[in-house]
């Protein structure tokens, strides 16, 4: 809030005082994402522990390979990966920092959107601001924390954006930036599926946009012979090449995987959002609170794209933009009401924001131009700042551990260290079947400890927990699902429930407590 302030009140910028700008922003992002991180030694989220087995194989094995009783997946998509063990081997970490700095990498792209909006609007103040209120989305801090792939993926993406404005805007430097563009591309498709699958809907929005633009604003119909749409036609196409011919690669036929997947989802009835569901976790009045922070960007944002498209002259440098903007966003908002998650919408906004931080700034000033005195403008920046980076940073996607407001519907991702020494304990001592929520077995017991026989906890058909299934073996219990959710399977599907007291009660009542960390408990049936 503070600096945001300054960076408004701020004059006369020159290159020391920007410099010095930046360099508090991403001091203050750093600071954050790694209070974050660092709140567990172990992965915070659920992929990242997959990701952080890969780093541990390839440092293991010395070469580009996995065990063969381990997912073969990212042995294809390998770039992140060995940055990661290289990071390791060189500083002498644990692969778990070694991976923090995909983290750090993806909050120094942000200095891109920094030089993407000083490169369209000339105004070094609106780039500050910018870049401020990137650093302080949820999805940028949320990727930085759950890292994996994709947080390397959207810093490379970044950088491809802003080499294909270059080559835009400036026709006559084209040779100097497209073999850097050419380069990216290919590390972006070696690095992450999704992050290359989105670049390449994101290059070909730009081509669709600059067409467009000619349409609507010079009525041009011969708008596909518009020069920029043709500069980058060159990488739209070498990377449509090179992404078909990883992605058919037949050791893993993703191509085939994902798009048979889209095909049947598009082919069977659509899912719609008020389709039925066990969980006793939707209609609670804490859901309304996690979108706060992104309305408000939106609604600056909103606001910032249609000063932008206002005058025909300056439109031609944002319509592109826009167009990028709005097909990200519509493939997070409209795709999952059809059911169609092959694609894995809810990662879209990351990237969108890359360029999308540009309309929020103008719109912020757009805003602070109507105000008449200067203390209103401090005032209103002061609460826009606080108002937005408080509910980015509070809710339940970026503070997995403790979030001030809706633990009762996001799940606790963070397994602490008494947790893993218990887990690793009854992997060493016990020899029967180990039943505990989806997500720990599936990460901490199947990933990390390479435990075969863990089963999940099931639900019956009305909604309630399968307690005869428990007394099959031990039962891992978690003090966070008194009043956070927790991940449960039904016959087709994961479904998150809210167990309560009435859970604990259930298996203090009826089973011996056998371990006890605080954090969670070991419960065996009598005559086991």
């Amino acid at each position: 809030m503070v600096l945001g302030i300054q960076i408004i009140t701020s004059r006369g910028l020159n290159s020391t005082k920007t410099s010095i700008f930046v360099v508090k922003i991403l001091s203050l992002s750093l600071i954050l994402r790694a209070s974050a991180y660092f709140v567990s030694p172990y992965p915070i989220g659920s992929d990242p522990w997959a990701h952080r087995e890969y780093v541990k194989y390839f440092l293991e094995l010395g070469r580009v390979a996995v065990p063969s009783d381990f997912t073969f997946y990212y042995v294809n998509y390998p770039i992140a990966h060995l940055h990661a063990a290289c990071t390791s081997l060189l500083a002498s970490i644990s692969p778990h920092d070694a991976m923090f700095l995909w983290g750090v990498i993806l909050a120094l792209s942000t200095i891109v959107t920094f030089l993407i909006v000083r490169m369209l609007t000339g105004n070094v103040q609106l780039a500050l601001v910018s870049m401020l209120l990137l650093n302080f989305v949820d999805v940028q801090i949320q990727w930085s924390i759950q890292v994996l792939a994709m947080s390397f993926g959207i810093a490379i993406y970044a950088f491809i954006i802003f080499f294909a404005l270059k080559i835009c805007l400036k026709p006559e430097d084209r040779r100097k930036y497209i073999p850097f563009m050419l380069v990216f591309l290919g590390i972006i498709v070696w690095t992450h599926t999704i992050s290359a699958f989105i670049t390449l809907v994101s290059l070909l929005a730009l081509v669709v946009g600059y067409i467009l633009y000619e349409i609507l604003y010079n009525q041009n119909l011969l708008s596909a012979r518009s020069q920029n749409a043709q500069l980058l036609i060159i990488p739209l196409i070498f990377l449509a090449i090179i992404i078909t011919y990883h992605w058919m690669d037949p050791s893993y036929p993703f191509f085939d995987k994902t798009f048979g997947g889209l095909l049947n989802s598009l082919s069977m009835e659509a899912e719609f959002l008020g389709a039925t569901t066990l969980s006793n976790v939707h209609g609670r009045w804490e859901e309304l609170l996690q979108p706060v922070g992104f309305c408000l960007y939106a609604f600056f944002g909103i606001i910032g794209t249609l000063y932008c498209l206002s005058h025909k002259k300056q439109a031609k440098k944002y319509f592109p933009l826009v167009v990028l903007a709005l097909t990200l966003f519509f493939v997070r908002y409209a795709f999952p009401i059809f059911g169609m998650r092959d694609i894995i919408p809810d990662r879209w906004p990351a990237f969108a924001f890359v360029c999308f931080a540009l309309f929020v700034g103008v719109g912020v000033f757009c805003a602070l131009g109507l105000l008449k005195t200067k203390r209103t403008a401090i005032y209103t920046v002061a609460m826009l700042f606080f108002i937005g980076s408080f509910f980015m940073i509070t809710d339940g996607a970026t503070n997995h551990d403790s979030p001030l407001y809706g633990e009762e519907v996001f799940l606790k991702l963070i397994w602490t260290e008494s947790e893993m020494n218990m887990y690793t304990h009854i992997n060493e001592t016990y020899d029967g079947t180990i039943i505990a929520d989806e997500q720990t077995v599936g990460r901490p017991f199947e990933t990390y400890l390479k435990v075969d026989g863990a089963k999940k906890y099931t639900i019956t058909r009305d909604g309630q927990i399968n307690k005869d299934a428990l007394s099959q073996g031990l039962v891992i219990w978690r003090k966070s699902s008194l009043n956070r959710p927790t991940s449960c399977r039904d016959a087709r599907y994961v479904t998150n429930l809210l167990l309560g007291d009435e859970f604990y009660h259930y298996l203090d009542n009826n089973y011996s407590c056998i371990f006890d960390v605080r954090e969670g408990k070991c419960f065996l049936a009598a005559y086991l």
